[in-house]
């Protein structure tokens, strides 16, 4: 029914439920969500209504996964609006017909109207024309939905046929390369890959080389420390042979209870979709195999006290060479020795230097205000440079759509030509835009106070309540870098502990 036709039944309208959603899905922005809040309340006020919004930016496809959403409808229920007041009926949802029903169902029982400004227009579910119009106007959405993922999926089967990056973010050591589509090696990261292979094929353990990274301060693909377990994982991975792997999963992993997608799995190695030779490798067919090997012979392990805790941390203080441990005569496990001279001593002292060290930094952490401009300054550069991933992610999916027409027949080679290089120009300014703020938030401390205390207090509890001599060792090593040790004549001893 349009609003104007009809202007007298709805004068009992004096209060709405004003429903803004923004999805990622749909290609919305964040200025699509401004102009949809800015309509709606436009007609709120021309219209004398009162409001209450209820926003969110969230994809799904069901109101299970959308909180404001089932908010909504609770209190819809408990008939606290006469109105419920969307953009448009897609805004509601793309679910499935039970989502559909849900919807219409708490409508009805409530006799809350639905107003949607495009088209604009009121429905009174309770009328049997507008229910049906309702029912088509939401199957249609939802066909329009499951078309637009199917285009996307079939997209991203060409192009990994086709040998492009399909993925969102490049693996580290690598460039994504939007022109191509194709990945390209960062010749800042190209040192630090094959270090870490030749690390692993020395024999190396994945602790020792995560700890190896961050002794140097080399970030992780995440700006965080390095762990074993992110190591492990690129080694394993044929995307460093040059290889493109796809189809290794299904499902969704954010998927609701109620959801129509497939639950997610991780997909047999025999219906993955490899792709060889796709751009240039950073490990050698030999180098991998090797790897294979060693990750599938390696025992597992059995923790004992051969290795001390402090083997391999303590650092000779006149030569810089590392120093060992040894039994005394009275039994006691102390600091050997070093060749140059450097006299050893009780291990109760690096210990002692140890605890006392981190505690007096935890103090001195409690005493530093966090900055809360830089704090804010980097959740605001983090949030831009998310969208514009997203926007570049857009623009190749749009190009992709283009080709698509070109080979259906509905543009003509100058025509796709023209709509390829708009897109492609716009491409090109938002990567300029992201490697900006890349380097913006690389100058910006990924470990700030709060989690360096949190650290230290998890350091202390696991040392205090630990025995195994092995597994302590693992614990320095996440936090300390070494321990510089220095004794002289006089048999005075000098600890200084040095953290990551």
């Amino acid at each position: 029914m349009l609003l104007e036709q009809h202007e007298s039944d709805f004068e009992s309208i004096k209060h709405v439920a004003a429903y803004l959603r923004k999805s990622q899905s749909m290609g919305d922005k964040d200025e699509d969500l401004l102009k949809h809040k800015s309509v709606i309340e436009e007609v709120c006020e021309s219209r004398g209504w009162s409001y209450v919004l209820y926003e969110e930016v969230v994809t799904g496809d069901t109101i299970e996964g959308r909180p404001k959403m089932l908010e909504l409808l609770s209190d819809v229920e408990r008939s606290q609006y006469d109105a419920i007041f969307c953009f448009d009926i897609d805004r509601l949802g793309r679910g499935g017909g039970g989502d559909r029903e849900k919807i219409g169902i708490t409508l009805q029982h409530s006799d809350t109207y639905l107003i949607t400004a495009n088209p604009y227009k009121i429905y009174d579910l309770n009328n049997e024309n507008d229910d049906q119009a309702y029912d088509m106007q939401s199957f249609m959405g939802r066909f329009e939905y499951k078309m637009i993922k199917k285009r996307f999926k079939a997209g991203k089967r060409i192009g990994l046929r086709l040998g492009r990056w399909v993925n969102a973010q490049a693996p580290h050591g690598y460039t994504y390369n939007r022109k191509l589509k194709q990945l390209e090696v960062d010749e800042e990261k190209r040192p630090i890959i094959r270090k870490i292979v030749e690390h692993a094929l020395e024999g190396m353990t994945l602790a020792d080389i995560a700890w190896e990274l961050n002794k140097k301060h080399i970030p992780s693909p995440r700006n965080k420390k390095w762990a074993p377990i992110t190591i492990s994982r690129m080694l394993k991975s044929q995307v460093y042979l040059g290889h493109i792997v796809g189809n290794k999963s299904e499902g969704n992993r954010k998927r609701v209870a109620t959801s129509s997608s497939k639950p997610f799995k991780y997909l047999p190695e025999d219906k993955w979709v490899i792709v060889k030779n796709c751009h240039e490798p950073l490990i050698t067919e030999e180098e991998y195999d090797l790897l294979m090997k060693r990750f599938s012979n390696r025992p597992k392990r059995i923790y004992n006290n051969k290795i001390h805790s402090f083997t391999g941390l303590i650092t000779c203080g006149k030569c810089n060479k590392n120093m060992t441990m040894k039994r005394f005569g009275n039994g006691k496990l102390g600091v050997a020795k070093c060749e140059c001279g450097n006299r050893g001593g009780d291990i109760e002292l690096v210990e002692k230097a140890v605890i006392d060290t981190v505690e007096a930094l935890r103090d001195n952490l409690n005493n530093i205000q966090i900055d809360d401009v830089e704090k804010q300054k980097k959740n605001m550069l983090n949030k831009k440079l998310d969208d514009l991933i997203q926007d570049c992610d857009k623009q190749d999916l749009a190009i992709e759509r283009i080709e698509e027409a070109f080979e259906n027949g509905l543009y003509d080679i100058q025509k796709t030509r023209k709509k390829t290089e708009e897109r492609q120009q716009e491409k090109w300014k938002l990567e300029k835009e992201i490697r900006n703020i890349r380097k913006q938030l690389t100058s910006v401390d990924s470990f700030d106070s709060k989690e360096r205390i949190t650290a230290i207090d998890k350091f202390i509890s696991d040392i205090e309540n630990e025995d195994s001599g092995e597994i302590k060792n693992k614990i320095y090593k996440d936090i300390l870098n070494n321990i510089v040790w220095t004794r002289d004549n006089e048999k005075r001893v000098s600890v200084k502990v040095n953290f990551l």
